[in-house]
């Protein structure tokens, strides 16, 4: 679960010289006239990650070498300006050293002498983070490892939302109300049905919409199979930022439901999400802004590069859609009131990582809670990440005006069939949904009982189905390549 990328390995006499030298870390975001400076003993998980960006971007930079690049930053006396929200910073840090926040009881060693760690990262939606913890309790260490940013963890369901859902309405693949088929897709090496949904049943046909809220496995990987595993893996890697991706990675499994080779960045997937949030753009996270030299001069120009992800209408969609998890799906723990709140859990096999990402109009911030090694949580008494991210984010939103995220202009509400997934007419079951004002439906022109061969469930939207279904045909047959696994993530969420 470590991370192959570079990490610059400082060592405490090192650490010291630099904070020697009295690097001033300013709040260059925050437009405060607030200006730190390290001293002797500070080093915090925000600090830690600063040091390491700063000398690995010296180093691509200039292309200096890690002994020159560490050598240039302790003597420089450079002046960093940072995105850090230093109110923000001691606030999270106060959370994470109270096991309340994580648990209903103090959790005891398990039988590896381990006990579950969590990570934290606040945004805002232009990339810059204000506040990150990459541990529980308090950081005794200096440059410690920091699960908020270096770790490599699986996303479990988090990652439908950008690999599956969000790629496919881009493409015009899919909209709010598809109608897909809740059974399997395949047989695994062992001829058992693949992928397997949490609850262990098949429902039948069920919306998108649906499909999202509880968080089925097979309705994602179904999308997956028609947008194609390639397609995906190059957006996540080329559009969304994901750094720690395999070429592995380009199959049903680790896309469709998050089985991922390393896994992914905490800070990483927390900025693929905040698209969802600011209209569709991704724009790389980022501790710091720039740096400069004792005399003013710019050493460094690190501003968050801004680049178009989804478009427009496809973000907002998609905000929508990932209320309805909040709002009466697997991420009711996030509830902040009357704020909105949007976001998707996530929940790997055994429970071995359980993560939200939540985003309120003000903040977008990702939660992991899990072992450093391979583990069971026990989850009868931990929190689940959505209530942890609501424990944590309620208390930094009081105050604050109750608003809304920016709606799309060329996105439409409207009322379709709950069978077909098609506009509604007179006699449907209806419900309302997000469309592309450019991309409606076809109007239901009437539906029948589905055969028994389509194999209906209970619960969602299924139950009927006819001429009229607003679905697409997925591929029948094996590929043992992308579901070797059996025990491939089934989860809540």
């Amino acid at each position: 679960y470590g991370d192959e990328d570079f990490d610059p390995c400082i060592t405490q006499e090192q650490h010291d010289e630099l904070l020697a030298n009295r690097i001033v870390i300013d709040e260059g975001v925050s437009d405060s006239d607030d200006v730190q400076t390290l001293s002797s003993g500070v080093s915090s998980y925000y600090i830690d990650t600063v040091i390491r960006d700063v000398i690995e971007d010296l180093m691509e930079e200039n292309e200096w070498t890690e002994e020159y690049a560490d050598s240039q930053l302790r003597s420089g006396g450079y002046r960093i300006y940072t995105c850090v929200d230093m109110n923000m910073q001691d606030y999270l840090e106060e959370k994470f050293c109270d096991w309340t926040t994580f648990s209903s009881s103090q959790l005891s060693p398990n039988e590896n002498g381990e006990i579950p760690e969590a990570a934290m990262v606040i945004m805002d939606y232009e990339g810059h983070i204000l506040a990150l913890v990459g541990g529980k309790g308090e950081k005794t260490a200096t440059l410690s490892f920091n699960r908020a940013t270096q770790a490599t963890r699986s996303p479990g369901s988090a990652i439908k939302p950008l690999a599956s859902y969000g790629q496919a309405l881009e493409y015009d693949m899919i909209n709010w109300s598809t109608v897909l088929n809740d059974s399997a897709v395949m047989k695994d090496e062992n001829g058992n049905d693949w992928p397997k949904n949490y609850e262990r049943d098949y429902r039948g046909n069920m919306t998108v919409v649906e499909a999202l809220r509880i968080s089925r496995n097979t309705i994602p990987v179904k999308i997956l199979q028609q947008l194609t595993p390639e397609r995906s893996l190059d957006f996540m890697r080329n559009k969304l930022g994901f750094t720690t991706l395999d070429d592995r990675d380009c199959s049903l499994a680790p896309l469709g439901v998050g089985s991922l080779t390393y896994g992914v960045h905490l800070d990483e997937l927390t900025a693929a999400f905040a698209t969802f949030g600011n209209g569709g753009y991704y724009y790389e996270p980022v501790v710091y802004e720039r740096i400069e030299d004792t005399a003013g001069n710019l050493i460094l120009d690190n501003t968050s590069q801004k680049s178009r992800a989804f478009s427009e209408d496809t973000a907002y969609i998609m905000n929508r859609l990932l209320k309805v998890v909040v709002d009466s799906g697997t991420g009711t723990g996030a509830k902040l009131g009357d704020m909105p709140v949007v976001g998707k859990t996530g929940t790997t096999t055994d429970y071995y990582d359980m993560s939200f990402v939540g985003l309120s109009p003000y903040y977008v911030a990702g939660v992991w809670t899990g072992y450093d090694t391979q583990a069971v949580l026990p989850s009868s008494k931990m929190y689940d990440c959505d209530t942890i991210w609501g424990n944590i984010m309620g208390e930094l939103h009081e105050g604050l005006d109750v608003i809304d995220f920016t709606p799309s202009d060329n996105v439409v509400q409207a009322t379709y069939c709950k069978t077909t997934g098609l506009l509604a007419s007179s006699g449907c079951s209806t419900a309302t949904g997000y469309f592309k004002a450019n991309a409606l439906p076809d109007y239901c022109t009437g539906h029948y009982t589905q055969s028994d061969s389509s194999e209906s469930g209970d619960g969602g939207d299924s139950g009927e189905g006819g001429d009229d279904v607003g679905s697409f045909e997925v591929s029948d047959g094996t590929t043992p390549e992308t579901a070797t696994d059996p025990d491939s993530p089934v989860a809540p969420g």
